[in-house]
């Protein structure tokens, strides 16, 4: 083939034949990044390769974007990978510098494959593949870097950035960060970051290399703050925390946020180092014990209970377990006494059989307002407060926001939009109203607003739906249609009926364009909602006819929306084609295809077959 010939594009017929035979490599991927995934470089002739990848680059797919550079990164990696491979994309990298050259000079680097971008340097600007640099860094590539400066006479300390370096520490490349430092005195490194990083990792090695730097001095090692300790013991590295002891590093003002880190995680030998080796007072947060519950940590629950410290907790604990399907847990809840005390005492005259809690955030969170000692809570800090006001929002537990307003008022006026938000998610109306009235809804706007009213419609919350077109927080003049795609998506005929009758009726959307209409009926079909396509159909709403309805619910298996759609026949136009048969075989969506088989609408042999072959994978 002449150098000045066109590059044909590879027929998608050809791409789809191939892919019939050969599984997808990754899902989601589109027919030309699969072929490139899934076949070997030196099995693919030179054209149809360069083929493939312009197709790859220029399509401007959802998909194809974020996918060549997986495809590129996979040719990178590749053993068979030379330089005459290089030669034989030439046509390629030509015609797609950016898009192909430069990506593939950035994997190659990172595989610290020389030979081969010493051949790419000489039909690619090195200048544009500056993340090349960060990449081969963060793969402790040193002769690439070597290489790289003394190739083109570059200082590292331009090209080489952060994301380099915390490359580097990440994975652990000592000898890369020693480099750099020794030879580009230059460089510029956020020596707190890395060391923040090093001890998120557990890289004890990496954390002596900046101690030593940074004390050759004589200067005091201060770099090893508030992020590090949380870092060390959220990622359960206590080896990290006995370092930082016998270094000498200063230990945090508090500490609750490390211990919840660890709590959350399930690292109990971190929450025993802090027990026993820290001076500062052991704390920890209801909040933490929430996400231990959630993640089923029950081995922390049965250690922070045993402790001796004062325990803390908030009455989704248990629903968060159970969410989460943690049996043990939900047992283990189950015959917690102070737990259950709490959660049944405010409707029956229940003694505790142990201790109860004086933490204001747990009180909160159970509504035990007459357990509450009013001259501690001024007592807590802004933290507490903050997670007492959020409990209050989510249980609704009004007469404590009451009775303790004036303590609340300064931290619900500078952190509304978190509570609020809480409140809505929660159906708390009341709560809205009073603290509408009584605290002001300061630095949210009509953003915000919409955003709480697509909660509240996705959530089946009618009354503060109401509630906030009644106090003109949000308008529905004209309609917002992303409430009504909210409410269609998740099947809420309440919100559907309500948004009907204030405003999205036939007199207002008859005449509503396809491009309107069409998202909402996907939006139903995508999440199976028979009911709220029904509705669509008995309020005489436009119905286009458009393939995407039937693609969505074959891409998520919803074979009872195909069924009706096809049955509604002609009140609902039913219009489909083969990417929707497609989409329910890379879906492994079974019912589906034994759907499409006896539905009798696909005729073609080679879907036929696919359809047949997907029922016995």
């Amino acid at each position: 083939m002449n150098s000045d010939c066109t590059i044909p594009t590879l027929p998608t017929t050809l791409i789809d034949a191939i892919l019939a035979c050969v599984p997808l490599a990754v899902p989601k991927r589109t027919a030309t990044i699969s072929l490139l995934n899934v076949l070997s470089p030196r099995l693919i002739l030179p054209t149809t390769l360069c083929a493939a990848l312009i197709d790859a680059a220029i399509n401007s797919s959802e998909f194809s974007t974020f996918c060549l550079p997986d495809a590129l990164a996979n040719l990178a990696n590749h053993p068979t990978l030379d330089p005459s491979m290089v030669c034989r994309l030439a046509p390629a990298i030509a015609r797609e510098p950016k898009r192909i050259g430069a990506v593939l000079v950035k994997h190659v680097a990172a595989a610290g494959n020389l030979p081969v971008l010493e051949s790419l340097a000489r039909c690619v600007d090195l200048k544009s593949c500056l993340g090349g640099l960060d990449l081969a860094a963060a793969k402790g590539r040193v002769d690439v870097l070597e290489w790289w400066s003394k190739t083109k006479c570059m200082p590292i300390a331009g090209p080489l950035t952060d994301v380099g370096i915390e490359g580097a520490v990440e994975n652990n490349q000592l000898v890369m960060l020693e480099w750099i430092v020794e030879r580009h005195p230059d460089f510029a490194i956020d020596w707190t970051e890395m060391i923040d990083a090093a001890a998120g990792k557990g890289h004890v090695s990496i954390l002596d290399f900046c101690r030593l730097r940074l004390t050759a001095d004589g200067d005091p090692f201060t770099d090893f703050g508030y992020d590090a300790w949380v870092k060390a013991s959220e990622h359960g590295h206590v080896h990290v925390l006995v370092w930082a002891k016998l270094n000498n590093m200063p230990f945090p003002q508090a500490s609750e946020v490390a211990v919840d880190g660890a709590i959350r995680n399930g690292h109990v030998d971190v929450l025993e180092w802090w027990y026993t080796q820290s001076p500062l007072p052991f704390k920890y947060t209801a909040l933490g014990v929430n996400q231990a519950s959630h993640a089923g940590h029950v081995h922390v629950l049965e250690w922070l209970s045993a402790s001796g410290v004062e325990f803390r907790c908030t009455a989704a604990a248990k629903i968060l377990a159970i969410s989460q399907g943690k049996e043990a847990v939900v047992k283990w809840w189950d015959k917690h006494a102070m737990y259950n005390y709490l959660l049944s005492s405010r409707h029956k005259s229940v003694e505790p059989s142990q201790g109860v809690t004086s933490d204001f955030a747990t009180l909160c969170s159970f509504g035990q307002l007459d357990l509450i000692d009013a001259s501690q809570v001024p007592v807590n800090d802004q933290d507490a407060l903050w997670i007492a006001l959020m409990e209050l929002a989510v249980g609704g537990h009004l007469e404590i926001l009451i009775r303790f307003k004036d303590i609340f008022c300064p931290i619900a006026q500078r952190r509304n939009a978190e509570y609020i938000s809480e409140a809505v998610n929660n159906n708390q109306v009341h709560l809205l109203q009073w603290c509408c009235t009584h605290f002001g809804f300061q630095f949210v706007d009509k953003a915000y607003w919409l955003d709480c009213a697509n909660m509240a419609c996705s959530l089946g919350h009618l009354e503060v739906l109401v509630w906030m077109v009644s106090t003109q927080l949000i308008e529905l003049n004209p309609m917002p249609l992303e409430l009504v795609e909210s409410a269609i998506s998740h099947g809420e005929m309440e919100i559907l009926e309500y948004l009907f009758i204030e405003g999205f009726d036939c007199s207002r959307v008859t005449k509503m364009p396809d491009s309107s209409a069409v998202p909402l009926l996907v939006a139903a079909a995508l999440c199976g909602q028979l009911k709220s396509l029904q509705w669509w159909i008995d309020k005489n709403l436009p119905f286009p006819a458009s393939p995407e309805i039937a693609e969505a619910a074959a891409h998520e298996g919803h074979w009872l929306v195909l069924e009706w759609l096809h049955s509604m026949q002609p009140t609902v136009p039913f219009v489909w084609c083969e990417s929707a048969v497609w989409a329910a075989v890379r879906g492994k969506h079974k019912m589906t295809c034994k759907w499409w088989l006896r539905s009798g609408l696909v005729k073609g042999p080679l879907l036929l077959k696919m359809l047949e072959e997907a029922l016995v994978e």
